[in-house]
Order: structure tokens, then C-alpha cells, then sequence
């Protein structure tokens, strides 16, 4: 049985993937995307991996030279966090995509798209920062070697013309899951408001966590709590699933109590971050602690709303969609 189960949702998620050209051409760009992102990715890695490494065993072996290790390790250090931080991210993105086709998301398609729009502005800051560290190695660290390649450039430029494909395949897209939606629920304009919203809330749980990632320069008190609450923002994300699925309203409130108190943890976070980039001139930190933060909050705000909007004629629709999918399924086998 579970057998049988299996091979009827593997080839449902097939026949999505494969159900129009736009489908074929959003998957193979998405696959494309991720091993051109994380290759360029790989190799900034490795670079400033490899830099951030000779100046620790420099320090090792000569510590006359205190300003280089001093002023120059941390900037290394949370550069090459970064590199790590968009790979997991882009790992993750890749699985964003193939969700969304699985699930005819028309508001994942519409956050992809802006998605990689950002990310050519981010690209553009890694540029400058990698520019403005090469040239405080040069002045802290005399014939200490750090010369940017053409990483970077190729990163902006892959990324501007994914932006292009992405955004064209998106909007036909949204187009195409935007009927689907339609078909599936009828023509009740309520009754759609009420499923995007609630789509939008669950989208948002993920997106935050994948972006929720370790921060330090806290006292050991609080690095406990916050990794506890780190912690449980995931088992709050599989009972608000079940929540929004299932319209069951004491999960819902139980999901927005936690993230209320973890929504005033991250944002504690994200002055650490915030400090860190002023400090280290690591300005890409100080956008994605406002994005995630804002992010967090918006979770919440959707969050009650779905909650208020329990009750509403949506799980209505969807059983009733259900019943006669599962009386079409009967009907056939006996054929």
C-alpha cells in the first residue's frame, strides 16, 4: 500500500513537472541556476577559506604584526561565513522551486522571482567588499596576497541573466497556477484571498528559517536561550503546516504565542548582526538582518490573519475537491 502510495505521488509530482513547457523549462533553469550559483560560490569560498587561513597560521608563526591579524581576520572570517551561508541557501532555493512546481504555488513563484532580482544587488555589494578588504590587506598586512578574480563578475553576470529567464517563466507561471487555483476552488474571490494569504503564511515560515542562522558576541546566557529557540522555531514550523493545513485553530494560536517571543529573540539577533557589519564593513549582513527580521514579523502579521480567517468556507471547498477526486478515482477502477 504505501508502495502504491509512493508511486502515485511520485508520478503526480512528475506530471507537474512535465505538465506545460513552462513547467520543463522552470525546473531545468532552477537545476541550472543552482550549479552555476554554487560553483561561483565554491570558488569565492575557497579563496577567502584559503586567505583566511594563511593570515590564523601567519599570526601562529609571527605575531609582530598584531594589526593584521586583528584587523583583517574578522572581516575574512564572516566573509567566508557568507560564501557558506549562500551556498546552504541556494541548496535550499533549488528545493523552493521544485516545491512550487509540486505544488502550483503561484506565491513561490512570484518570491523566486524577486528573490534572484535581489540577489543582483547582493552580488554588486560582495564586489565591493571584496574590493575594500583586498585593499585593507594591502595596507595591515604588507605583501600579504588577496587579488579579487572574476568570480564575483561572473556571479552578477550569471545572475542578471537568470533574472531575465526566471522572471519570464514566472509570470507565465503565475498565469498558469493563477487558473489552476481558479479551477480548483471555483470562482469565489474571497474564497481565493483566503488561500493566497494562507499559502503566503506558510511560505514564510521556511524563508525564515533558512535565513535564521547562527550569531554570536552575546553573553552565554542568551546564546543558550536563542539556540533553544532556534531550535524550536522548527518543530513551530511542522505545527503551523498543520495548522494552515487543517484549520486547527489551537495550533495556530500556539504557533503565534512562540513566535512572538521569538520574533523579540531575533530581533535582539539582528542588532548583533547589525553591529558585526558596521564593524566589519560587512554590508551585506546588515540587509539580510533586516530582510529576516522583516521576514519574521510578516510571518506573524499573516499568521493572525490565517488564524482570523479560520472557519472561512476554505477547508470547505478543498474536502468537497477532495471527495470528488476520490469518487473519480473509484469510478475508474471499476471501469
Amino acid at each position: 500500500m504505501k508502495i502504491a502510495n509512493l508511486k502515485e505521488d511520485i508520478g503526480k509530482k512528475w506530471s507537474r513537472i512535465i505538465a506545460t513547457k513552462y513547467t520543463i523549462c522552470f525546473v531545468l533553469v532552477s537545476i541550472a541556476q543552482a550549479l552555476v550559483l554554487i560553483y561561483l560560490q565554491v570558488r569565492m569560498l575557497e579563496r577567502n577559506g584559503n586567505s583566511l587561513l594563511r593570515i590564523y597560521k601567519l599570526n601562529e608563526t609571527d605575531q609582530s604584526n598584531d594589526n593584521c591579524f586583528n584587523g583583517q581576520f574578522l572581516p575574512l572570517y564572516v566573509l567566508t561565513l557568507e560564501n557558506l551561508m549562500f551556498i546552504f541557501f541556494y541548496f535550499f532555493q533549488l528545493y523552493f522551486c521544485f516545491n512550487a512546481i509540486f505544488h502550483q504555488n503561484t506565491i513561490q513563484i512570484i518570491t523566486i522571482a524577486l528573490i534572484n532580482f535581489a540577489f543582483v544587488f547582493i552580488g554588486m555589494m560582495q564586489v565591493y567588499e571584496v574590493r575594500s578588504i583586498s585593499i585593507a590587506l594591502k595596507e595591515d598586512c604588507p605583501g600579504f596576497e588577496f587579488e579579487p578574480d572574476m568570480n564575483e563578475m561572473f556571479f552578477i553576470l550569471a545572475l542578471a541573466i537568470l533574472v531575465i529567464f526566471m522572471g519570464y517563466l514566472s509570470f507565465k507561471l503565475h498565469r498558469q497556477f493563477g487558473w489552476n487555483i481558479y479551477k480548483k476552488i471555483g470562482g469565489d474571490v474571497a474564497i481565493q484571498n483566503l488561500l493566497i494569504m494562507i499559502l503566503f503564511a506558510g511560505l514564510l515560515i521556511p524563508v525564515f528559517y533558512i535565513l535564521y542562522q547562527d550569531r554570536s558576541g552575546v553573553e552565554k546566557f542568551f546564546i543558550f536561550v536563542s539556540t533553544a529557540m532556534m531550535i524550536s522555531v522548527f518543530f513551530f514550523e511542522i505545527l503551523a503546516y498543520k495548522s494552515l493545513n487543517d484549520e486547527w485553530s489551537g495550533g495556530m494560536l500556539m504557533f503565534i504565542c512562540f513566535w512572538i517571543f521569538a520574533l523579540l529573540n531575533f530581533a535582539g539577533l539582528c542588532v548583533v548582526v547589525i553591529n558585526l557589519s558596521i564593524e566589519t564593513k560587512w554590508y551585506i549582513g546588515f540587509i539580510i538582518g533586516i530582510i529576516c527580521f522583516t521576514f519574521s514579523l510578516s510571518t506573524l502579521i499573516y499568521a493572525v490573519f490565517a488564524y482570523r480567517n479560520f472557519g472561512g468556507g476554505l477547508k470547505e471547498y478543498i474536502n468537497k475537491n477532495k471527495d470528488r477526486q476520490e469518487v473519480t478515482k473509484v469510478l475508474l477502477s471499476d471501469v
